[in-house]
C-alpha cells in the first residue's frame, strides 16, 4: 500500500496486528469509550480500517468511521456526526436532538438494532483546524459536550430541566447504558489536549490503548504474507528479513527478535520493491540485490520524484497550502484546489492533480459530499515543511541580494555625483 493507508477494502493485505486488533475489539466491547493513540504514522488509521472495522462487523455491530470535516463550506461538526450515523439509529429522532437523546430514545424492535460504533480517525483535528476560527471552536465545544453526554449517560442540562416538569417527557427515554461505543483516534502528542475534557468526560482516563511500532517478527510477517495470497512466494523469508533490517537501520546479523521498532517506511519500502520487481528482468520476485540498491533515503526520493514532471508552482501549492504551519495535514477541496491551480497559470490541473494521487504523494477522501485532497501520510509533512522552509530562505536571501545590489547601485551614482560636482568647482 506505500503510504496509503490499509482499509476494509484491502484488510487482506493486513498483517502484523493481530494482538492489536484483538485488543481493540475486546476494549470497545467491554467499555462504551476507547481511546487509541500513538505517534504519527504507526498505521491508527489502517489498524481502525483493515482490523477493527471489519472484526466488528463480524461480531454483529455497525461501525462507522468519522473523519471531521473543518473546511468552511463544511456542516458543523455535529450535524456531521449526526448525519454519520447508522439510518436506523438516527429513524424517528427529532430534529436538534442531541446524541444523548438519540442513543437513549425508547424505540420499537430495538433487539433487532445492532450496536453502533462511532469511530473518530485523526480526532487530533479538533485541536489543530478546529481551532482555526471562533465558529469552528464553538462547534468542537459543543460536539465534545454532546460526546461527554453520551459516554458518561448523562443528560443533557436542557433535558434534564424538562424532567421537572412532569407528564410523559421523562417516558420516552432509557436510562440504562446506551447500546454504542465510541472510539477517539489520535496522536499521542495530542493527549494533553484531550486531557483538559477529564472532567466533563472522566471515561478517557479510564481505557486507552497504544499503538508501537512493530517488532522484527511482525514486520517481517506484514513485508512477507502479502506476497503469498496469490499463491506464489514473492518474497522470500531470507529477503523479508533483510528488508526488515533495512528499515530498521540494523546490521543484517542481527535477530529479527531483538529488533522491537521497526519504522513506519516498512510499507514503503515494500511497495518502491515491488514496484521495481514488477518492471525488472524477471518481475518474480524481489531479490535481495533489488534490497541492497534502494537507498537509505527512500522516502525523500519518493517525495522528490512525484514533482519531477511538473513546474515549480505545483510544488509550491502543495507545500503552501496542504501543510499548516506548524507541519499538519491540511486537507483541500478538490475544486478549490483546481481553481486556485488555475490562476496559477497551470494548464491542466486536474491531469496534474490525478497524477500527484496516482504517485500516491496526495490522497482523495470525499467528506460531506466534497472531494478532499491531502497528503498522504503524516511521514510526508516534515519533508514538505523543511522544503517550503528552504524555498523561503532562498527566496528571502535572493531579495536580500537584489536590495544589496540597488542600494550598491544607488552608492555608486552618489558619489560620481559627489565627484563631478568637486571637479566642477
Amino acid at each position: 500500500m506505500g503510504l496509503r493507508p490499509f482499509t476494509e477494502a484491502s484488510q487482506a493485505f493486513f498483517f502484523g496486528r493481530d494482538e492489536e486488533i484483538r485488543d481493540m475489539f475486546l476494549r470497545v466491547r467491554e467499555h462504551t469509550l476507547t481511546v487509541l493513540y500513538g505517534q504519527s504514522g504507526l498505521g491508527k488509521s489502517s489498524l481502525l480500517g483493515a482490523g477493527l472495522v471489519p472484526k466488528l462487523k463480524v461480531e454483529g455491530y455497525s461501525p462507522v468511521v468519522i473523519k471531521l470535516d473543518f473546511t468552511e463550506a463544511a456542516d458543523s461538526v455535529v450535524e456531521q456526526v449526526h448525519n454519520g450515523l447508522p439510518s436506523d439509529t438516527r429513524r424517528n429522532s427529532k430534529e436538534g436532538a442531541t446524541l444523548w437523546e438519540i442513543f437513549h430514545q425508547k424505540k420499537e424492535d430495538t433487539d433487532q438494532e445492532s450496536s453502533p460504533v462511532i469511530i473518530f480517525d485523526q480526532f487530533e483535528e479538533i485541536f489543530t483546524l478546529g481551532q482555526s476560527s471562533e465558529a469552528r471552536k464553538g462547534s468542537v465545544e459543543s460536539l465534545l459536550g454532546e460526546l461527554g453526554d453520551l459516554v458518561e449517560n448523562r443528560p443533557p442540562a436542557a433535558i434534564a430541566a424538562r424532567f421537572q416538569d412532569g407528564g410523559d417527557f421523562p417516558r420516552q427515554f432509557n436510562y440504562g447504558d446506551a447500546r454504542v461505543r465510541v472510539v477517539f483516534a489520535l496522536r499521542e502528542d495530542y493527549l494533553s489536549h484531550l486531557e483538559r475534557w477529564r472532567h466533563e468526560i472522566p471515561s478517557l482516563m479510564r481505557n486507552r490503548m497504544p499503538l508501537h511500532l512493530l517488532n522484527g517478527p511482525k514486520a517481517l510477517e506484514a513485508a512477507v504474507r502479502p506476497g503469498e495470497i496469490g499463491g506464489e512466494k514473492l518474497v522470500s523469508d531470507s529477503v523479508g528479513a533483510q528488508i526488515v533490517r533495512f528499515v530498521a537501520k540494523k546490521d543484517q546479523g542481527t535477530p529479527l527478535e531483538s529488533i522491537d521498532a521497526v519504522p513506519p517506511l516498512l510499507s514503503l519500502v515494500c511497495s518502491e520493491l515491488n514496484e521495481a520487481r514488477i518492471v525488472s528482468a524477471s518481475g518474480t520476485i524481489i531479490t535481495s540485490d533489488m534490497v541492497a540498491k534502494q537507498g537509505a533515503d527512500i522516502l525523500q526520493d519518493f517525495y522528490e520524484r512525484a514533482f519531477v514532471r511538473f513546474p515549480d508552482s505545483i510544488r509550491e501549492y502543495i507545500e503552501d497550502r496542504m501543510v499548516t504551519q506548524k507541519g499538519h495535514r491540511n486537507p483541500v477541496a478538490r475544486e478549490d484546489a483546481e481553481a486556485e491551480l488555475k490562476d496559477e497559470g497551470v494548464s491542466a490541473p486536474r491531469e496534474v492533480l490525478d497524477s500527484l494521487i496516482d504517485s500516491r504523494l496526495l490522497s482523495a477522501e470525499v467528506r460531506g459530499g466534497t472531494q478532499r485532497l491531502e497528503l498522504t501520510h503524516d511521514v510526508l509533512t516534515p519533508l514538505a515543511k523543511k522544503s517550503r522552509s528552504n524555498r523561503k530562505r532562498v527566496k528571502e536571501a535572493s531579495r536580500i541580494r537584489r536590495q544589496r545590489n540597488r542600494l550598491a547601485v544607488y552608492v555608486g551614482v552618489c558619489l560620481l555625483y559627489t565627484s563631478d560636482a568637486a571637479d566642477e568647482e
